[in-house]
């Protein structure tokens, strides 16, 4: 039925609201509670899955027990991979990375035996919407470009570059597609890159969102 994805969602929503989460502003999928002793249970919905963080294990355990009795679930364990996000633990230390969705689009556009760049695109290199060059596959660039902009959720190295991409997906050309390429080159030899996360009570969080 058309109507049962949002009746899902609508179910599920005010079981959470009914116990006491509440749901993001910035982002309807993400549930939060917490309480007067410092407890915090995170909750991130994307259609049927379920990922489920807080800073108390025995909460968890509770949540996934009570939840199993209301909805028919299958527990896949501590997290590995999600919509190609890979999370890696080791001791007190939390790894991020892409690595698989990256070696997945460069085989997907056929650019796994490609030659390395430093940098995702040339410094001082200024695209235009039309300088002459012939027109592109749209419908290629575009599912390119969006690619690379999912990319983006734990690659911020790559949003400036990402976001000038973005400008031309009405009318792509040859000199958006070579650029866009460019970039593809950077993954390359920055698939394996992580973001690490240490398990300290002063985490400083720094991003470089120019990576010349």
């Amino acid at each position: 039925m058309k109507q049962a994805p949002r009746s899902w969602y609508k179910k599920i929503d005010s079981f959470f609201l009914q116990h006491g989460f509440h749901r993001s502003k910035n982002d309807p999928n993400l549930y939060t509670m917490y309480d007067e002793k410092g407890q915090i249970v995170l909750i991130s919905l994307y259609v049927d899955g379920i990922i489920i963080i807080s800073n108390v294990d025995t909460l968890i355990k509770e949540i996934k027990l009570y939840m199993s009795q209301i909805f028919e679930m299958k527990d896949l364990g501590s997290l590995h991979y999600c919509l190609g996000l890979e999370v890696w633990r080791d001791s007190r230390k939390t790894f991020l990375t892409q690595g698989k969705y990256v070696r997945g689009l460069l085989k997907k556009f056929k650019m796994e035996q490609c030659k390395t760049t430093l940098v995702p695109l040339q410094q001082n290199l200024k695209l235009c919407r039309d300088d002459g060059s012939k027109e592109v596959d749209a419908t290629l660039y575009r599912k390119l470009v969006g690619n690379l902009i999912y990319l983006t959720t734990n690659r911020q190295d790559l949003a400036y570059f990402v976001s000038v991409m973005v400008q031309f997906m009405s009318k792509p050309i040859e000199s958006h597609w070579i650029a866009t390429k460019s970039v593809l080159r950077y993954l390359h030899g920055t698939c394996d890159y992580v973001i690490l996360y240490t398990n300290t009570s002063n985490v400083i969080l720094a991003c470089f969102s120019d990576s010349d």
